[in-house]
């Protein structure tokens, strides 16, 4: 009888612990983009996603012992444009369009801007008078800024789906923030709109390094063990705050 592989078998939720189905199987080179497999071609390399049945948390433990340069060299690559061409200005720069005017004309307030890419969020913050600063932790080793520095608004643009230490680097992020007052602004699709699509839905991405994908219920799991409380005002823009 044929018989799945004992590292998909009995796993635990990255989030909340608990119990776990198989969604499905997606091809490496799945992409977030209509064609999907036609951009690159199939590789032919299964990539297999679980499910949390009480938060919802989607999830591949097929990257949990992949190393940095692992990423660099098979997804964050010089073909990483051709699945995701919005990477290198579009996206930050649309990012910036509804952001910004979240600050208003107070330009002393203190931006970090985690995940960064290539920077260009925080570079047309500058442009505009802010005091912004980019960093990513998959280009840079060190943060560009002095050691225990933190912001009042930290925000993360499409780096949650990205991890496959969910927890950690959720903690990474929050170490930035004002511990008094600092807010959190991410932007990460919730899965709570997927529907029949399943595994198939366009966001589960492997090829993008989309490695795991929140729930609403699962971001308010996560976030809760740090103390903070989640407020969303669309499927993929939510804000994150201190408990009172």
């Amino acid at each position: 009888m044929i018989k799945l592989e004992p590292k998909y078998q009995d796993v635990a939720c990255k989030i909340c612990g608990e119990e776990t189905e198989i969604l499905g199987v997606k091809d490496f080179n799945s992409t977030c983009l209509e064609e999907n497999n036609t951009v690159l071609g199939s590789m032919g390399f299964a990539i297999y996603y679980h499910q949390c049945k009480e938060c919802q948390f989607i999830f591949s433990t097929d990257f949990d012992n992949w190393t940095k340069d692992d990423f660099l060299e098979n997804i964050y690559n010089d073909d990483y444009l051709k699945v995701d061409p919005e990477y290198g200005g579009k996206r930050p720069t649309d990012c910036v369009s509804w952001f910004s005017p979240m600050l208003g004309e107070d330009k002393t307030i203190t931006v970090l801007d985690y995940g960064a890419g290539t920077d260009a969020f925080s570079q047309e913050l500058r442009k505009q008078g802010y005091d912004a600063v980019g960093w990513d932790p998959m280009w840079l080793t060190e943060p560009a800024f002095e050691k225990g520095k933190t912001f009042d608004v930290v925000t993360a643009f499409e780096v949650l789906e990205h991890t496959p230490t969910p927890i950690e680097t959720a903690k990474e992020i929050v170490s930035f923030l004002n511990p008094e007052s600092g807010q959190l602004v991410i932007s990460t699709l919730i899965n709570n709109i997927i529907g029949n699509a399943g595994v198939d839905y366009w966001y589960i991405a492997p090829r993008n390094g989309h490695v795991c994908m929140h729930s609403a219920k699962s971001l308010t799991y996560m976030f809760d063990k740090l103390d903070m409380e989640v407020e969303s005002f669309s499927p993929s823009q939510h804000i994150v705050t201190w408990k009172e």
